[in-house]
């Protein structure tokens, strides 16, 4: 069985890597990789490819392009990725001379391209550099390739020569890739060479690793052609830590390797210990892949679930990271006072429970928008409002909300701001399929022929989107009456279309509250029911009390509803509480919500402890009220 097992290892370990990555990638990883198919281009016309490829390393950025549009089809793109990392694997074995036993170091770099494509797919893959998710692996393919072509050659004279070439068209097709690949074939010529010949051959490779080094810079280019490393909005350069470990690793394979011995005690040795690194890796990764792409899983699912108008399915996924994140902050805080009990004295109670509320998880900014959207479509909106936490805005939040600012803005009608924000995002990011889309639709719905037209003829010339393109082009070069009775079940919330509502920094809900401001609301004659329920809302969640009041006002005029929602019974018996005005009395407030706020009340002033402790404590019985909303989250919108 051994012998058996020994003879068909590497055969075993290729099998085992399509059964373990394609379905996790087809399946679980499904909503991603359709979200890197939204966010590709490749557009099949003469001056994309030129805009493309003139350029070091954009050979390889349009070939990425293209096969980054099959990702559209998420299992297709999911099998084009498993295959090319088959490719990688068994390139990898013959190309570092891996001997039998040690045949698992050949899916390190598997795992470690991975993890340039998933690890970090929410913040650099996604956001930040288009087109990648092929990047790394054909580039790695390409240096391999390299490798592999110059230890064929023989004569040293000509082995050189080819190495010098190679890093040159290496660089200037593949950048940084092709550097590496050069690289790679001058370190294992010098670790293959005999001793007498390494320091006249070693002399010679010095020289040709410093042209290497030097190289990029006789173009005026970045020798990191082709590795994400941009800038983008608040974010430093992105994490370019898996593409050092995987450089750092063929580096080390490219030195120690030589192919011999593969059998007996040694081939035992070698199995155990490549099976030991490679588990402790994979564990490591995989750990890493599962936490970091947690949130952005959500929200793609999130997004295409609204996308599909399941929006019952968007409220579990939201409630189910919820209930995630709240058992992730109750294990926290109990640590942190259990650290408290421990060090002795109470004064730092207080000083642990605010670190504990700096850091607190709760759902994203883009989770809540994407919520709010949901529940208002199910009319909902002012009975599960505050049946969950707000998402706070943050820095990191921005440019994940960007990419979906233009669908939010349509969703609430301001097709206006949704071609702004298309635009905008296209100057920082490049174009994509889903900007044309967006920015498309949203000239359409506003009636901007022009500028539709011109989104439309980039549609189509596109392998999957040219069919929508002439759909949607239908309809305003027939009958423009047409469009809004097809779209108007989607984007029912019809509010005034006014030309006045820019992005700044990516604060979608700010600009949408100024929008429902109390200043900017239009003559009652002009409110719809979508408008006045939505200022109710954005009230609410501004806190602006004189503003609810109004917004109240012209609810009860339009909607003319035969009960209040709750969230809204709890905010008028609120506000009429605390001015005293007694206005609460005139109102339907079930007894449910009045013996509510008593009991909330009670506990505030017979609770021991400071803010931070009572804001812990309360949580657990009052955290689904717009009681806790108002006194307890700072909701930056």
């Amino acid at each position: 069985m051994k012998k058996v097992f020994a003879k068909y290892e590497r055969c075993f370990w290729a099998v085992l890597l399509i059964a373990a990555l394609f379905p996790v990638l087809a399946f679980v990883y499904r909503d991603v990789l359709a979200r890197f198919g939204d966010l590709s281009l490749f557009i099949y016309e003469r001056s994309f490819f030129e805009e493309t490829v003139l350029k070091a390393g954009g050979f390889l950025e349009y070939i990425s392009a293209f096969l980054a549009q099959f990702l559209y089809v998420p299992w297709l793109g999911a099998l084009i990725a498993v295959l090319l990392w088959e490719a990688v694997y068994w390139l990898s074995l013959k190309a570092f001379d891996i001997p039998r036993g040690f045949s698992m170091l050949g899916l390190v770099p598997v795992a470690m391209l991975l993890l340039t494509v998933m690890g970090y797919g929410d913040k650099v893959n996604v956001m930040l550099y288009r087109n990648v998710f092929y990047t790394a692996t054909l580039g790695f393919l390409a240096s391999l390739a390299i490798l592999q072509c110059c230890k064929s050659i023989g004569n040293y004279a000509v082995k050189m020569v080819v190495t010098a070439v190679s890093a040159l068209a290496g660089y200037l097709l593949f950048g940084a890739y092709g550097l590496l690949g050069a690289a790679l074939a001058v370190l294992s010529e010098v670790s293959h060479n005999r001793l007498a010949f390494k320091a006249v051959y070693g002399f010679f490779d010095v020289l040709l690793l410093a042209a290497i080094a030097f190289l990029p810079m006789a173009f005026g280019h970045n020798w990191l052609a082709g590795v994400p490393v941009v800038e983008f909005y608040n974010y430093d350069k992105v994490n370019v830590l898996p593409y050092i470990l995987l450089a750092a690793f063929s580096l080390l394979m490219a030195l120690c390797f030589r192919g011999k011995n593969d059998k007996g005690e040694e081939y035992r040795r070698g199995s155990i210990a490549s099976s030991c690194c490679v588990l402790i890796v994979t564990v490591l990764i995989g750990c890493l892949l599962w936490k970091a792409g947690a949130d952005y899983r959500a929200e793609t699912k999130m997004y295409y679930a609204l996308m599909d108008q399941d929006y019952q399915k968007v409220v579990k996924l939201y409630d189910k990271v919820v209930k995630r994140e709240d058992a992730a902050n109750a294990r926290t805080y109990a640590n942190l006072m259990k650290k408290v009990k421990n060090l002795g004295g109470d004064d730092r109670r207080d000083l642990y429970a605010k670190y504990y509320f700096e850091t607190y998880e709760r759902p994203s900014r883009l989770m809540t928008e994407l919520r709010m959207i949901a529940i208002q479509y199910m009319g909902e909106s002012g009975n599960l409002l505050f049946s969950a936490p707000q998402g706070l805005l943050t820095m990191e939040d921005i440019p994940f909300v960007s990419q979906y600012g233009p669908t939010i803005y349509r969703y609430w009608g301001l097709f206006n701001s949704s071609y702004v924000w298309s635009t905008a995002t296209s100057i920082h990011g490049g174009w994509s399929y889903y900007d044309l889309r967006e920015a498309a639709l949203a000239m359409l719905l506003a009636g901007n022929d022009k500028a539709a037209e011109k989104y439309l003829d980039i549609l189509d010339n596109t392998l999957f989107h040219s069919k929508w393109a002439a759909a949607n082009r239908g309809y305003f070069l027939s009958d423009s009456v047409q469009l809004p009775e097809v779209y108007e079940e989607h984007y029912k919330l019809d509010c005034p279309r006014e030309n006045k509502f820019y992005s700044e920094n990516g604060e979608i809900e700010y600009k949408i509250l100024e929008h429902f401001a109390l200043f900017e609301q239009p003559e009652f004659e002009d409110l719809t029911p979508e408008y006045a329920e939505c200022a109710v809302l954005w009230a609410m969640l501004s806190k602006d009390v004189n503003a609810f009041w109004q917004a109240l006002d012209n609810y009860y005029g339009i909607n003319e509803p035969e009960k209040l929602p709750r969230y809204y019974q709890q905010a008028a018996y609120l506000f009429s509480v605390l001015q005293g005005s007694g206005i609460a009395d005139n109102l339907p407030i079930d007894d449910e919500v009045r013996r509510q706020y008593d009991s909330f009340a009670t506990y505030m002033t017979t609770h021991q402890g400071s803010v931070n402790e009572l804001r812990e404590a309360s949580y657990k019985r009052f955290g689904k009220t717009y009681f806790y909303f108002y006194f307890f989250v700072d909701n930056y919108i």
